[in-house]
Order: C-alpha cells, then structure tokens, then sequence
C-alpha cells in the first residue's frame, strides 16, 4: 500500500498534479510534518492545500515559515487557478496560518477525511493565483536580470 501511495504521488507530481513537501526543521534536520497540494479530483485548475505537524512541533510557528514557500512553490509548478484549503473549526492555529497566507473564507463545508475515515464539517478557504500587474510584467521584460530571476 505504501509503494503505491508513493508512486502515485510520484506520478501525479511529474504530471504537474501534486507537490507533495515534506517539512524539516532547520536547526537539527528533524522532519517535523509536511504540505501536500493535490489537484482537486474532477478540476485540474484547483489545489487542494492539506498539512500537518508532529504535535511535538506545533507553536514553534514553521507552517508559518513553510506556508509561503509551499503557495509560491504550487503556483511556480502546477498550472491551477486557485488553491483550496479545509480546516477542522476546532483547529484554532489552522485557519490563522491560511489567512496568513491570503487565504480567504468560503464558510462552512463538508470533505471526506481519510485519516479519521469519515466525513466531517469543516472551515474552507480559498487563495486564487496572484495577479502580475501589467506594470510589473512589463518591468520584467525589460530588465533580462529580473527575467532570470523570476523564471528561476
């Protein structure tokens, strides 16, 4: 069960499908949890973002270091919309991280939770791609610096 969860998860991310991360904390190498962002079954455009943290890690604020770097890392590499995110309400730290990282509410929905087996009431969240003002587009073009960097 294992080898073909791993397979899948390999094939989905060469796919552009998936960007499966796992989180290690700097200061001893430790792995400490970890990001998945999969396309949503039946919408290729959507992601949906799910994490968690060994409960020795949590309050040491790294899903607050690792959030950003995984929503600029599955907008650089998977060709989605938007990226969704489901959080359990009585997960008070969950829907703090998501709207620090610009998530905004949709409100109250169900999902399937495969962890726990069953389906439950959860809070959703939504981030849509950033926009690149024209501005800025232009700017890039014009410096082949800049280009470089953001196509790196």
């Amino acid at each position: 069960m294992a080898e073909e969860k791993i397979s899948s998860a390999r094939a989905a991310a060469a796919e552009r499908r998936s960007l499966p991360l796992v989180l290690e904390r700097k200061s001893d190498g430790a792995i400490c949890g970890w990001v998945s962002l999969i396309c949503a079954t039946g919408n290729d455009r959507v992601a949906l973002t799910t994490y968690w943290l060994g409960e020795q890690y949590q309050g040491e604020g790294l899903m607050r270091e690792a959030g950003p770097v995984a929503v600029e890392l599955a907008f650089k590499h998977m060709d989605i919309d938007c990226l969704r995110a489901a959080v359990q309400p009585d997960n008070v730290a969950s829907p703090a991280v998501t709207r620090l990282l610009g998530f905004g509410s949709l409100g109250e929905g169900r999902i399937w939770c495969p962890s726990r087996g069953i389906e439950e009431t959860c809070l959703c969240f939504e981030k849509p791609r950033p926009v690149v003002p024209v501005w800025a587009a232009g700017a890039a073009l014009a410096k082949p610096d800049l280009v470089r960097q953001i196509s790196a």
